[in-house]
């Protein structure tokens, strides 16, 4: 318990297992009536990357031929990899 006007630093580590885009957030809560709920956004798990750079390792698979397909195995070779969305 912190007393009136008192702060505290606290380090937080945000380390999921996952690969895939995660987001969430961190939520302090406090008997302060102007402030009883501090949130903070945190996300993990996606890197913006544009024409040139290294592309990060994925899986896909493959329902025609009951496969998995990782980016890392076609090392060397040309990939043309199209991804299409609707909503």
């Amino acid at each position: 318990m912190l007393k009136k006007n008192e702060s505290k630093k606290i380090n937080i580590t945000f380390n999921p297992v996952y690969t895939a885009m995660i987001d969430g957030k961190i939520s302090i809560y406090s008997n302060d009536p102007d402030q009883p709920t501090y949130s903070v956004p945190v996300y993990a798990g996606y890197k913006d990357f544009g024409p040139g750079d290294n592309a990060p390792d994925f899986s896909l698979w493959d329902v025609n031929y009951s496969r998995i397909y990782k980016l890392s195995e076609l090392k060397g070779k040309i990939v043309v990899f199209t991804s299409f969305a609707s909503w």
